[in-house]
Parts: C-alpha cells; structure tokens; sequence
C-alpha cells in the first residue's frame, strides 16, 4: 500500500482495525464490532485497497 502513497497510521479507539491516509483520498479507517470481529464495513470505492490490506497482513503472518 505505501507504494500507492497511503501510510498507516496509529489506531485510534479499541474498535479499529487500522487506519491508513493518503495525501488525495479521504482516510481509510477499517473498524471491527464487538460482536463479530470478522466483519468489516467498507465503502465500495475502497474495496481494492482493503483487499490488498488483508492479503498483505495474511503474506507477513504466513511468513513470521
């Protein structure tokens, strides 16, 4: 993702997930519910970029 220009910022809150911003788009905050953390409410312009989020935390998980 930071070579499309979004850096990943602190996490505000318990229920965020991450949080990223890029200098020309509206931040990019991914948020969990207390009842279903494998629920992510995403807008569909940023679907693309949540989707490279998730297989890149899944990649640094298989290889630690």
């Amino acid at each position: 993702m930071a070579e499309r220009g979004w850096v990943e910022q602190p996490r505000k809150g318990g229920y965020e997930v991450t949080r990223f911003t890029h200098p020309s788009e509206k931040p990019l905050i991914l948020y969990e519910r207390e009842t279903a953390t494998v629920h992510v409410t995403v807008q569909g312009k940023d679907w693309g970029i949540v989707r490279e989020f998730i297989k890149d935390k899944h990649s640094a998980k298989a290889i630690t």
